[in-house]
């Protein structure tokens, strides 16, 4: 009779009638996973360091004057830094997903950067320069999510400095609504609205110190018209700051939210062959997927979108 079902631990006994240990084999195929994963998650840390430390640079009184990225070394520091911290997000998802889909974060840093430029120009008091940014988060998780946003401060801070103080914002998007879409959050469309002003409110909260405290007054940020309102209604500057951050932000991310889950959930059969892989299948079934029966918030949009894909596979 066999006493390895006696001995504690891995039950092995020292005779021949024992079979060899168990826990070699699980060693070896469980070891270099959990080098792999620690190494990511080394890099997030070492990201989110980076770009707490970048943060922390454009408090300093002399990022209030400094109107080009290129023309001080403080701002070239953070910059350099910001920089830093996007390829160490980019890299500790390498080998994670599908090699092309790794080109994704970066088209949503060209969307976040297609779209502010087209509502700098323009009176309405939001931003929506976070749609490449939430598109990624939901569909590939946190990490590629701040990576997108991160870039995208990066890349819109290589003429002019003042992105670079909102680059907190840009983190708590990509982590916020990744995390919330890994969760399948977005299932109702009443849900993503309530989630994008929830989420508004918090990323007014955090816009709010680089409004205050990296630049000192209201000269040139937020959106003029909205702040100019609250300043004559409150008759205080920087609860005027506050009031627009929060409404301007919450109202911004509640559409742009909407926007990103429409444009995830209803895309032809064709482009998502490029973002949709097994990894992230459920993900996307589930968005405005409010039961068996409804595949979508709108029974018509749905139908005209499935008739469209069956025409581009025939």
């Amino acid at each position: 009779m066999s006493l390895c079902w006696l001995l504690p631990g891995n039950g092995v006994f020292a005779g021949s009638a024992c079979r060899l240990p168990q826990s070699n084999k699980v060693k070896s195929t469980t070891m270099p996973y959990l080098l792999r994963t620690r190494w990511r998650q080394l890099l997030v840390a070492l990201a989110m360091l980076l770009t707490t430390v970048s943060w922390a640079l454009t408090m300093n009184s002399e990022f209030w004057s400094i109107t080009y990225t290129f023309e001080s070394p403080l701002t070239i520091v953070i910059w350099v830094l910001c920089l830093v911290a996007t390829l160490c997000l980019l890299i500790s998802k390498h080998g994670a997903l599908p090699r092309h889909m790794m080109f994704n974060p970066i088209m949503g840093m060209a969307v976040n950067l297609i779209f502010g430029s087209l509502v700098m120009g323009t009176n309405i008091p939001f931003y929506f320069d976070t749609i490449g940014t939430m598109v990624i988060a939901i569909l590939y998780g946190p990490v590629l999510g701040m990576a997108t946003g991160v870039g995208a401060t990066v890349v819109a801070s290589s003429f002019a400095a003042y992105p670079l103080a909102f680059n907190p914002v840009a983190i708590l998007v990509g982590f916020l609504f990744g995390v919330l879409g890994s969760r399948n959050f977005f299932r109702y469309v009443t849900g993503t609205i309530a989630t994008g002003l929830v989420g508004g409110m918090l990323c007014g909260m955090v816009s709010v110190y680089p409004l205050i405290f990296s630049f000192g007054n209201s000269d040139g940020i937020g959106r003029p018209g909205l702040l100019l309102y609250f300043q004559l209604i409150t008759g205080d500057e920087r609860l005027a700051i506050i009031c627009q951050a929060l409404l301007s932000h919450s109202v911004d991310k509640a559409f742009t939210l909407l926007l990103a889950c429409t444009l995830i959930r209803f895309a032809p059969i064709a482009l998502r062959t490029y973002f949709v892989f097994s990894g992230n299948r459920s993900i996307v079934e589930h968005i405005f997927q409010e039961s068996v029966d409804n595949n979508g918030y709108s029974g018509v949009a749905y139908r005209g979108n499935r008739a469209f894909d069956r025409h581009l596979g025939s």
